[in-house]
Order: C-alpha cells, then sequence, then structure tokens
C-alpha cells in the first residue's frame, strides 16, 4: 500500500487544534455536505520554510509540504532516530533527512518529523501564508541546551539530521 498527499496541521498561528502532522490524501472522502462552520478546528496545509538556512534548494521555500504513506509486510516495524542518518544493524533505511518542526515563538505546537534530504512539494502559490515547517537546530548557547555539546557531539547552529529505519 503506498498513499501520497499534503501534509496538514492546525496553522501556526493558532493556540488550539491539533499537534501532529497529517498526511492527508489527495482524494478525501466525504461524509457531510455542511459547509456552516463556527466552533471548529480548522486543517490547514503546511509549507516549508528552509529559505534562510541555505540547507535545502530555495525552491522548496514556502511551497506545500507533501507526505507519503507506505505499509510493507516484509518490514511493518518503523522508526525515526534523530541525529543520524543511517539506521542501526539489520535494520533498512528508508530515507534520511533533517527534523523539522514548528519555529520557536510560533503559538502552535508541532511533532517532530523526518523531512527528506531533498524534500518534494506541491506547488501552489509560494507565498508565505502557511509557514510551519523549519529545521531543527542544535542549542549549545548554555542554559537548557543539549548536554552533549561540551563534549563536541552536538554543534552549535547545525541542522539535526533523521533517518526513518523499516525491520
Amino acid at each position: 500500500m503506498f498513499q501520497t498527499g499534503v501534509i496538514g496541521s492546525s496553522s501556526y498561528q493558532t493556540t488550539g487544534g491539533g499537534v501532529d502532522f497529517l498526511c492527508l490524501p489527495k482524494d478525501p472522502e466525504w461524509l457531510s455536505t455542511s459547509t456552516s462552520a463556527s466552533w471548529v478546528s480548522w486543517m490547514h496545509s503546511v509549507e516549508y520554510e528552509t529559505e534562510r538556512y541555505g540547507i535545502v534548494s530555495s525552491s522548496v521555500d514556502d511551497e506545500r509540504a507533501v507526505c507519503a504513506r507506505c505499509y510493507t509486510q516484509s518490514r511493518p516495524a518503523v522508526m525515526m532516530i534523530p541525529g543520524h542518518y543511517t539506521c542501526p544493524t539489520y535494520w533498512t533505511r528508508e530515507y534520511y533527512g533533517y527534523l523539522m518542526a514548528g519555529e520557536d515563538g510560533q503559538v502552535h505546537p508541532t511533532n517532530y518529523i523526518c523531512v527528506y534530504v531533498s524534500p518534494s512539494y506541491y506547488p501552489l502559490s509560494d507565498t508565505n501564508d502557511g509557514g510551519c515547517l523549519h529545521f531543527v537546530i542544535a542549542d549549545c548557547s548554555g542554559g537548557g541546551s543539549i548536554e552533549e555539546c561540551s563534549s563536541g557531539e552536538y554543534v552549535h547552529g547545525r541542522a539535526i539530521t533523521c533517518v526513518v529505519c523499516t525491520r
């Protein structure tokens, strides 16, 4: 089974709604035809905010983030490992890239997700109106920073890698 879609979540500007990133299919099925809304949780598409980092192609910035869901009978266990781009022995690397999440200071918390090293996108608007996916950067600046900074394992200001492994 394989399904592609666009990443959705609550707006980065809201204090409510869900915090998970969801892989929304491109062909939704509906049970209701109601369009009146008042007290609801709005679903928004998510866009990459990558321009200021110079880590991936600038064409990705402000574009809608795409996703894929897959299932294999032979490798049903899946794990995402932050801080690595290789898998443990006897695990299969499905993809690797960078850890991303909502930006510090935005009112909407998000989950961390692993985004492929060369991200795909759904060209929609190229306007900065739904930003949410920012690189997660190592903080070695002092109070509350990563412990391993002092021994050199983490480097201040570097984008944290990630890998998705199956077994």
